[in-house]
């Protein structure tokens, strides 16, 4: 099972086909060329920027070869967000919650 939902999965996936590099720094998502972001790719991207920071961090991690360090961040990125979201905790704050815990899990890759 995927930690991650479709949405996220198929933003970054337009976003490759639109040859739109993307990139996590810290807390934010960098993309190039700008020219190329839409307004509505760029909403999309505010939506869902805890899950879509999650992700780019997790697939750095994965792409240096430490799939060992790619999976356990997955993992826990998916057990934070379910215990947070069964304790009634809203699911933008369950991603900023799981997402401290991702950085904590790696603090050079930002």
């Amino acid at each position: 099972m995927t930690p991650f939902s479709p949405s996220g999965t198929a933003i970054l996936a337009d976003l490759k086909l639109l040859g739109i590099d993307v990139q996590p720094r810290g807390d934010v998502i960098r993309y190039r060329p700008r020219q190329a972001m839409t307004p509505t790719l760029l909403v999309l991207l505010q939506t869902h920027k805890a899950e879509l920071l999650a992700m780019l961090m997790i697939q750095q991690v994965n792409d240096l070869g430490d799939d060992d360090l790619a999976q356990a961040m997955a993992e826990a990125w998916q057990e934070r967000l379910a215990i947070c979201t069964a304790d009634d905790i809203p699911l933008a704050e369950a991603e900023q919650t799981a997402m401290k815990q991702l950085q904590a899990m790696l603090p050079s890759v930002s």
